[in-house]
């Protein structure tokens, strides 16, 4: 992904030291035209030749309109904490929560930060339990969560998030590492008496993420954000909504929490081996 840019601009530059060396060697060149010759090509050379950061933003995926806006709203137009929105006439629910993600790294300063944050498969590998995460293709990994209990719904899903390193779209070109996810398999267990299938529950599961070195190159700071949502059965639909609530907030909770610990753990460790390697390689 990243060679095949460097390659086709190695071989245009190729092509223009040839041409420029044939021109001198048999072709007299007035001294002036070879002046403005070598400005072009120049020129072309660097038109062709892509910085590293630009080569990360080629290679990000692209999000639609409506998934960037979806993105912008779950992650900036939401308030820390638990979200939870309940219709009773039509037995929607969603419920979910954001939280922020604060972690200092020993060791760590602005420019080893900047090369860390851009391995983008060692990041993933770090952020979850390794029993619980498994690689994909195009940058995909499948996030496995613990078994949850939502009023008489019992859960246990799993989640498939692209994840990948970028640089902010502003002037100052900030290394980010965003996580958006893909696909999910909610793996439903209904109670006896429910009256649904878990088809008919209609879940859908929405992660999202942002992660970016501290402007005092001493850790990472971000954000995470969590949405559940679906179709309450007919009986859950006359229990109390704080009760509803409750039973929303205690999963969202329970998941940011599960995320923020295995994140600061699995950064922490893995910051300290890439600082390990980065020391054997220079001894």
């Amino acid at each position: 992904m990243k060679n095949f840019i460097s390659m086709y601009a190695f071989g245009i530059i190729s092509m223009m030291v040839s041409s420029t060396t044939s021109s001198f060697a048999f072709t007299p060149v007035n001294p002036s035209l070879k002046v403005r010759k070598t400005q072009q090509h120049l020129f072309m050379s660097s038109r062709q030749v892509a910085t590293p950061q630009q080569e990360k933003k080629k290679a990000s995926p692209k999000l639609s309109p409506k998934e960037r806006a979806r993105r912008i709203n779950l992650l900036e137009g939401s308030k820390n904490g638990p979200f939870f929105k309940l219709d009773r006439f039509s037995g929607k629910v969603e419920f979910g929560a954001t939280a922020n993600l604060v972690t200092t790294l020993a060791g760590s300063n602005s420019q080893n930060l900047n090369e860390w944050i851009q391995d983008e498969r060692r990041i993933a590998m770090s952020i979850w339990d390794k029993d619980l995460i498994r690689e994909k293709p195009e940058n995909v990994f499948e996030l496995k969560v613990m078994t949850l209990q939502f009023v008489t719904i019992q859960l246990a899903p799993s989640v498939d998030i692209r994840m990948w390193s970028t640089t902010s779209s502003n002037s100052d070109e900030v290394p980010q590492f965003l996580m958006q996810s893909v696909s999910f398999d909610p793996n439903i267990q209904l109670l006896p008496g429910i009256g649904m299938s878990a088809k008919d529950l209609g879940i859908e599961i929405e992660v999202v993420g942002e992660l970016q070195p501290t402007q005092d190159g001493k850790g990472v700071v971000g954000k995470i954000a969590y949405r559940s949502k679906g179709v309450l059965p007919p009986p859950m639909r006359l229990l109390p909504e704080g009760a509803i609530k409750a039973a929303g907030n205690t999963i969202s909770d329970t998941v940011t929490k599960f995320a923020i610990q295995n994140f600061q753990k699995g950064a922490r460790e893995n910051f300290r081996q890439y600082l390990a390697e980065q020391q054997e390689k220079q001894s």
